[in-house]
């Protein structure tokens, strides 16, 4: 839909400041973030409520343009996404911030299945993989993320295809495996400036802990809308934080599938600078005195959106939003220039384009899946309610049904229906959305000569 005119001069207004203030030369001007020239019904680039993201001149450019020139199905947000998560992590400890702090990152695109992840997620692993850095996929639990710190170094890459699945993971009690997992991920998101303890073995021969120094973790993840919408609906990773450390990033829909275009293969400046960082060891980061200024400004810009901000998703978003705004920033300079990495205000800006593009993007998806739409609360429930059927806390009044759950596995839908105090409209929505997420099944049974309709599980 065409956003007012008074929306889209704010827009203007806004970008024009950003110019002046950085003193952008008019090449990058053309090429940083562009307002003028995009045009509303022109589907190059999303918009999502104020802001749309770029690919950052040079190394990145590249890498995007070429990924999405063999893609089947071009997404070019995703893409971003997972060059800048895959040149993150290709950094590794080997550059940063004043603070001691390194790189690392983690990101989550989200799209549904069959919309074209693939290309962008090998994307990143390809980079990661000729800059030195080890790829595993979901740890077992958290002792097993601790073992991969042990076993490969400290510059790791995880690389989730179902990310949905590994965030419901740490939050099932029944799976206590991985409940430390979520602690680790917090710990070593920001553990990359100092120093990393792991778990003393309790069945070993070996009494001391291992220190791991700068670890360096990233992480990218996929996943489908409704899988992550419920994920999240039933997780404590909001509360904690872990999820306000993530960037993120939306797939389109509807776009049409081409033909591949040959394969993956980054070589020539792309490679060469690859291999440059991967040679470079504790260099220290510097910034430029626009830089600075800027920084000095966003981190009062970004407190205020935190502590103003009286939703609890929003306010733990943007109290991470500076953090993350000075790593991308950091990891655009070292591949600018890795021998002498320097943050310009160039790098501030399109940083600060990226989180906000992604605090943005959340914030659209949690108001669609997490529970903003009035059906996906309703499946919660009628879930809690099968679970109450199932441990024995709710009984059918009548013994039709009650014979019905001697089946495990199937429950009474007339039983349900009723504990859930829903219209059989919003009920059948509830269940009908249940379906759709593979989390049920419906059908018929015959009890005592007579069919009901049941749900199983």
């Amino acid at each position: 839909m065409k956003p007012n005119d008074e929306h889209f001069q704010k827009l203007l207004n806004r970008h024009e400041e950003l110019l002046k203030a950085a003193k952008i030369t008019q090449e990058k001007k053309n090429n940083i973030v562009n307002f003028k020239k995009l045009s509303w019904e022109e589907p190059a680039y999303k918009i999502i409520e104020k802001l749309s993201i770029k690919a950052f001149p040079g190394v990145m450019d590249a890498i995007v343009k070429q990924v999405l020139s063999i893609a089947n199905k071009p997404q070019p947000e995703l893409t971003i996404l997972s060059a800048l998560i895959g040149m993150a992590s290709a950094i590794g400890g080997n550059y940063k911030l004043p603070g001691g702090a390194r790189l690392n990152l983690y990101g989550i695109g989200i799209s549904g299945t069959g919309t074209g992840k693939d290309k962008p997620m090998l994307a990143a692993v390809n980079l990661a993989f000729f800059a030195g850095a080890e790829i595993i996929g979901m740890p077992g639990s958290g002792a097993g993320l601790e073992d991969a710190l042990s076993e490969f170094g400290t510059k790791l890459l995880l690389n989730i295809d179902e990310v949905a699945h590994f965030i419901a993971a740490m939050n099932d009690n029944k799976q206590t495996h991985m409940a430390s997992l979520s602690g680790n991920l917090l710990k070593l998101f920001t553990a990359s400036r100092g120093k990393y303890i792991t778990r003393k073995l309790a069945n070993s021969s070996l009494t001391e802990q291992k220190t791991c120094i700068n670890p360096c973790v990233s992480l990218l993840g996929f996943a489908c809308p409704e899988k992550l919408g419920e994920a999240f609906g039933r997780s404590s990773n909001i509360d904690d934080g872990l999820v306000g450390r993530f960037l993120f990033a939306l797939g389109r829909t509807g776009i049409k599938p081409i033909r591949d275009h040959g394969e993956m293969r980054f070589h020539g400046e792309i490679k060469d600078i690859g291999t440059r960082i991967n040679c470079k060891h504790n260099i220290a980061i510097k910034f430029t005195h626009e830089a600075d200024v800027k920084l000095d400004h966003l981190i009062n810009y970004f407190d205020n959106a935190s502590t103003s901000s009286t939703n609890p998703f929003a306010k733990n978003l943007k109290a991470r939003s500076f953090e993350k705004c000075e790593r991308v920033a950091g990891v655009l300079a070292v591949w600018d220039c890795p021998e002498q990495p320097v943050i310009g205000i160039e790098h501030v800006v399109w940083a600060q384009n990226l989180v906000e593009y992604s605090d943005n993007a959340i914030m659209e998806f949690t108001a669609n899946h997490l529970h903003g739409g009035q059906v996906q609360a309703d499946a919660a429930n009628v879930m809690v309610i099968i679970d109450k059927f199932k441990s024995g806390e709710l009984k059918p009044f009548k013994n039709s049904q009650r014979e019905l759950l001697k089946t495990p596995g199937c429950y009474p839908r007339t039983s349900i229906l009723k504990a859930s105090h829903l219209s059989k409209k919003d009920f059948d929505a509830a269940v009908d959305h249940l379906v759709d997420l593979g989390d049920v099944e419906i059908g018929l049974k015959d009890i005592y000569g007579k069919k009901f309709k049941v749900i199983f599980r």
